[in-house]
């Protein structure tokens, strides 16, 4: 598995000349996995086809996903709340779940920016 997921604004051609890189991501990062796991992205190896053109549909599809994951975890805590009563397990499972729901929000935040991007211009993408 490749390294890095790039973001780039096209100078011209993408074909003949190099794109401005807008961002990347690591592997590491969890913005790379929704990426990687919902589109299918180009790899630079392929001579063939080294970016991939985001759409505006194919954000708003990882958008939709990660809404469902953010009211799904918004659920599981305000249920978890309800037994949390001096309960040190139930309480340390919330309060995870608490830091894993700020870091959706926080992802869902670039992919939103990302999408604010390709709503005014040609964005590509790949894995390096």
């Amino acid at each position: 598995m490749s390294s890095y997921l790039n973001f780039y604004i096209p100078k011209g051609n993408i074909e003949e000349e190099k794109p401005l890189l807008l961002t990347s991501f690591s592997r590491s990062n969890e913005l790379y996995s929704i990426f990687y796991d919902n589109l299918n992205i180009a790899f630079i190896g392929n001579e063939e086809n080294k970016y991939t053109k985001l759409e505006y549909s194919d954000l708003e599809h990882i958008l939709d996903i990660m809404d469902t994951s953010i009211n799904s975890v918004s659920k599981r805590i305000t249920e978890l709340e309800k037994y949390a009563n001096g309960n040190y397990d139930i309480i340390s499972e919330i309060l995870s779940l608490k830091d894993y729901l700020e870091e959706l929000k926080e992802n869902r935040d670039y992919v939103r920016f990302i999408a604010f991007i390709v709503a005014d211009t040609t964005l590509y993408c790949n894995i390096d």
